[in-house]
């Protein structure tokens, strides 16, 4: 089985990127890519502001499709975006000041609200603005077959897909693993995204434990409980990889400003080495070899 882009399974991650300061007139700014899909986010502040908020900063987020107003749909991920950051930007320490968050997207191949939120926390951080934690979202969706796939592409997240028809060539036979159940089309039927306290996140020696690292998530169409279950447990295990890329990427801010990282989903809670050879434009950061 291959997906559509050639990732051979369901918890594959698309290679990932980020780039900080492409903004000079920013006080924080991020290019962030996850595959084909690429947002750019700009901070602002923390400054003055006529709005005044007696117990803390004002965190005010601005949106941007494509050459497009934003959709209802996007005014949510507007809203998700703020209450998420308010929720870990340390606000007492900035009494009657305003930051404003950009988010202007370049291309949406899918996982565009992930791709904005791990965006922004590059941004802020970049920007110096204090956090308690480290946010990271990935998205997962479930199609009508009964799998679900981590860092969904637009294709195998917008319902009105067919991503695979018995009936037709016109379709890449990509995901066809209902077929021993006779259905013909395959379609996403759900689509979730999860946003997670990097602090929290737990390693296979601590799967015992408590949990609490999930923050809220956005859902949109039909899951069960199993597969939303699913779905939280491969995003859980790919957050690792995303905190390890923004980790990094503050690590080597001063001499590597883009960082791709390649995402093996077998590898994901492994720990990442910087001592890699270092190549023009950025540097590739890979997990241990087991």
């Amino acid at each position: 089985m291959r997906r559509k882009d050639q990732r051979s399974s369901p918890q594959e991650l698309r290679e990932m990127q980020a780039e900080l300061g492409v903004l000079q007139k920013a006080d924080g700014s991020c290019k962030f890519l996850m595959g084909k899909t690429i947002v750019i986010c700009s901070v602002n502040g923390p400054e003055a502001s006529m709005k005044e908020k007696g117990d803390g900063a004002i965190v005010d987020v601005i949106f941007q499709p494509r050459d497009k107003r934003p959709s209802e749909e996007e005014k949510e991920y507007e809203m998700m975006i703020r209450e998420s950051l308010e929720n870990v930007i340390l606000l007492s320490l900035y009494p009657r000041t305003i930051i404003t968050i950009s988010v202007q997207v370049v291309q949406d191949d899918g996982s565009l609200l992930s791709a904005s939120l791990n965006s922004a926390v590059l941004a802020l951080l970049d920007a110096g603005v204090a956090l308690k934690s480290t946010l990271v979202s990935l998205s997962c969706s479930y199609l009508s077959s009964g799998d679900c796939l981590l860092d969904p592409l637009k294709v195998e997240q917008d319902f009105d897909s067919v991503l695979y028809s018995s009936d037709s060539s016109t379709f890449v036979e990509y995901y066809k693993s209902s077929l021993s159940t006779g259905q013909k089309i395959i379609k996403p039927k759900g689509h979730v995204c999860f946003i997670f306290d990097a602090s929290k996140l737990k390693k296979k020696s601590q799967e015992a434990e408590e949990d609490t690292s999930l923050v809220t998530c956005l859902t949109e169409g039909i899951f069960t409980d199993e597969a939303l279950q699913t779905c939280l447990n491969m995003a859980k295990e790919g957050a690792h990889t995303v905190y390890n890329l923004i980790r990094f990427t503050m690590e080597r801010k001063s001499t590597t400003p883009i960082l791709p990282i390649s995402t093996q989903p077998q590898k994901t809670q492994q720990n990442v080495t910087p001592s890699t050879p270092e190549k023009k434009g950025g540097s590739f950061l890979k997990p241990k070899d087991k």
